[in-house]
């Protein structure tokens, strides 16, 4: 730090914000109370609206590719399973 700058001016902390930091410290943070979690958000609102652009063609190739997508998810979770016993 340049010892010729004055230090910056900020208001103390006062009880109030003692007890909203002690009521925040308690309350559960889910996902979408964060920056990636509303990222997520835009992003399905993103995606959903590029499918309603879609062709019908685009549409049935793109649900086809996620049903296959969650049928390989699916293997793949029961192969982990039969592997653990």
């Amino acid at each position: 730090m340049d010892d010729r700058k004055a230090a910056p001016i900020f208001s103390p902390w006062t009880e109030r914000e003692e007890l909203e930091l002690a009521w925040l410290k308690t309350e559960p943070i889910s996902i979408q109370d964060t920056a990636i979690g509303r990222l997520q958000s835009i992003h399905k609102r993103e995606i959903m609206a590029t499918f309603k652009a879609m062709v019908k063609e685009e549409k049935a190739a793109f649900l086809k590719k996620l049903q296959d997508d969650a049928v390989n998810e699916q293997e793949g979770a029961k192969d982990e399973q039969e592997a653990l016993i």
